[in-house]
């Protein structure tokens, strides 16, 4: 599939020109676990005027606009499912006609609170967002846009849904996020594993959010012995404690040796 040319037949179906299969839009479902997490909270506080003509004085730009948000930042980790994903690029000298081409890259997901947002081609109350790739330049040798070359998602789910993941992924540093959604592709029915993502992206929709934590006895089993293994839960409090413990356990023992080779060098002297 990495290179066939399609042409727009309508806002719903493309054409291979090759063997003529039509791609017609179409909902994928699939898990995204993710790794190298990372929350990022942002205040806000003052704000500039961009008006540049402005005859104001200078201080009169600045304006008090106190505002909080977060963003969870986050890389899929292992893409398990039986799905192949192509973006496609319009052609040069034909806009009615697109390429698609494989990516490699690792994907990205953006997750923020947001609300329904009021859009004429989707229906109301939805928290939609969505899943694209940006090219680099290639004449551009050191690319300062983390999201280019590779498969990006930009989600959103209600407020209280988000800080419910941000309580529960910092009150157990060992959890896991895994992100469910639904995409609006273009699929054939001769290829039911590949899925086209148009030039501009497509509409992307978080069926659920889920956070792991392991909490008291997990059993395992390991070549058919099953072995019971208590999973120790440590919060980052504990973490805190066990290492100045291990500290001063550290300084106790060399506080030791030195009280010892003190002692023993008096004997000596005395003798």
């Amino acid at each position: 599939m990495d290179g066939k040319k399609l042409k727009k037949i309508s806002d719903k179906e493309f054409e291979t020109l090759e063997d003529k299969k039509l791609f017609k839009e179409s909902i994928a479902s699939f898990q995204l676990p993710l790794r190298n997490l990372e929350i990022i909270t942002n205040s806000h506080v003052h704000e500039k005027d961009w008006d540049i003509l402005s005859q104001k004085p200078v201080l009169d730009n600045i304006k008090t606009e106190l505002s909080q948000s977060q963003i969870l930042l986050g890389t899929v980790d292992r893409f398990h499912e039986q799905i192949s994903f192509y973006h496609c690029r319009v052609d040069e000298d034909d806009n009615e006609i697109i390429s698609a081409h494989a990516s490699f890259e690792d994907m990205t997901v953006r997750l923020t609170a947001g609300t329904p947002t009021k859009d004429q081609k989707i229906p109301d109350g939805l928290y939609h967002g969505s899943m694209y790739y940006i090219e680099s330049d290639p004449l551009d040798v050191y690319p300062s846009n983390l999201e280019q070359d590779r498969f990006n998602f930009n989600l959103s789910i209600p407020e209280q849904h988000f800080h419910s993941l941000i309580d529960a992924l910092r009150a157990d540093p060992k959890s896991t996020l895994k992100i469910g959604v639904h995409v609006c592709t273009f699929r054939d029915d001769g290829y039911k594993k590949i899925h086209l993502i148009p030039p501009n992206g497509a509409y992307a929709f978080v069926n659920y959010a889920g956070v792991k934590s392991k909490h008291g006895l997990h059993v395992y089993d390991t070549h058919n012995n099953r072995e019971e293994t208590p999973y120790q839960h440590t919060s980052p409090e504990q973490i805190t404690s066990e290492k100045i413990l291990a500290q001063l356990q550290s300084n106790n023992r060399w506080l030791s040796a030195i009280a010892i080779m003190v002692t023993v060098a008096l004997v000596i002297v005395l003798l």
